[in-house]
């Protein structure tokens, strides 16, 4: 199983939602974590309710570390939406104060919990091993490093899904002009062999949360696809028309969008994200660039989606 990991803002969401639908009932291999990051919460009910409706589990960190609801620990259970999803399992990223946590879990008769243990996160072994008994907890996600963590999880019947920080993140979009491309992950076809029960990462996005941007000196639309049966790389598609001002993204999009589209005709890992760029490409239309986070998210969920699907 795939576990994308994604904060809950207005385009990652939205391709959730398509993704739901580009389903159309084909059970999923994708398992999205989901971290809110926004005070409104109507764009996470309709995300939830959307994967609900569509039979794909999720999971929902209930207390975030990033956005506006960082240092807040959420409670959905009155929620009249997210009230009636079934589909949802609580998740909580591991912090410092674990007796904390383990006291929230078992307050709340949490069941099937996703405890998150991130890079840099200082532990105590031992509470943690204590926090993995808990009956309420289902599974771990941590990078490989954790191996005290990932031993006491497996011994004690938990799911232990890898996280990885796959996407080379560059200080500005002139960076990839000569990247050309990178490989991004081959744990699909190895993560059952390392006994793991999935694999996690943070898709075509930073790992870092940022919020807001600015209009970009170089456009680039970044897209994952199947380099070989065991290996997925990312393609950095790049405007040409280089300049000191964020200026004409209408050209710059025509540009990016030319080089994907004509690197993806007639590419088995064509998605249907990439058919709808190629339609805006047709109409020489600049659908924003919040529209093109959401299709680079969207195509690489398909990917791995129709990738796990025949393994």
């Amino acid at each position: 199983m795939y576990y994308p990991y994604l904060r809950g803002r207005q385009n990652e969401l939205l391709a959730l939602r398509d993704f739901s639908l580009a389903l159309n009932g084909c059970p999923s291999k994708v398992f999205p974590i989901i971290e809110p990051v926004r005070e409104k919460l109507s764009g996470l009910e309709r995300a939830v309710q959307s994967l609900d409706e569509g039979g794909v589990d999720c999971g929902i960190i209930l207390n975030p570390s990033c956005g506006e609801l960082s240092a807040k620990m959420l409670d959905f259970k009155g929620n009249e939406v997210l009230g009636a999803c079934t589909r949802w399992h609580p998740a909580f990223i591991v912090k410092d104060d674990i007796k904390a946590l383990g006291d929230e879990i078992r307050t709340n008769g949490y069941n099937n919990v996703i405890l998150i243990l991130e890079k840099g996160t200082s532990i105590d072994d031992a509470a943690m091993a204590e926090l993995l008994s808990l009956d309420g907890v289902g599974a771990l996600v941590t990078d490989v490093s954790r191996r005290s963590s990932i031993h006491t999880a497996r011994d004690k019947g938990k799911k232990v899904v890898r996280l990885d920080d796959n996407f080379k993140e560059k200080p500005n979009n002139a960076a990839y002009l000569n990247v050309g491309e990178e490989k991004f992950t081959e744990e699909f076809a190895y993560f059952m062999e390392e006994n793991y029960a999935g694999f996690s990462d943070y898709t075509l996005l930073p790992s870092t949360f940022k919020e807001g941007g600015m209009l970009p000196f170089v456009l680039v639309i970044h897209l994952s696809y199947l380099a070989s049966k065991d290996v997925v790389n990312v393609r950095h598609f790049c405007s040409e028309s280089f300049s000191n001002a964020p200026l004409n993204t209408n050209l710059k999009f025509f540009e990016a969008a030319r080089a994907a589209v004509a690197f993806f005709k007639d590419n088995p890992s064509s998605t249907s994200a990439v058919a709808t760029l190629a339609e805006h490409y047709e109409k020489d239309h600049f659908p924003g660039l919040g529209v093109l986070k959401k299709l680079s998210v969207l195509h690489h969920l398909e990917l791995m989606q129709a990738i796990m699907s025949k393994s």
